[in-house]
């Protein structure tokens, strides 16, 4: 949304008015190159939308009953999809310091 409020003239827009007029959105200056590219996926994302009268909410999707615990936060960063070694070291014993050390190498962040 940074982005939006650099180039656009209208930055606190509402999804809706634009969804009933794509060319209300009306910017700065050109966009070239990926400024472009990323403008037309946000359309052609926003004309997938449809809207309705309910009112909006706020779901967690990882807890199992949609609010937000830190179980559910723990859970999340302690699965596998992060690599093989992801769960055991955020489950080992040793300090927080070192965890974030074994993790930021496995991630390739840092280089030893």
């Amino acid at each position: 949304m940074q982005l939006m409020n650099l180039v656009c003239l209208q930055p606190n827009i509402s999804v809706h008015s634009v969804i009933l007029n794509l060319s209300s959105v009306e910017f700065k200056r050109w966009l070239v190159d990926d400024l472009k590219s990323d403008w037309l996926k946000i359309k052609a994302e926003w004309l997938k939308i449809t809207l309705n009268s309910n009112n909006d909410g706020v779901k967690w999707r990882p807890g199992k009953s949609g609010h937000f615990t830190v179980k559910s936060m723990y859970n999340m960063l302690t699965t596998n999809e992060a690599g093989p070694n992801h769960a055991k070291i955020w489950k080992g014993k040793v300090p927080n310091k070192i965890k974030i050390f074994l993790w930021l190498m496995t991630n390739n962040a840092i280089i030893s």
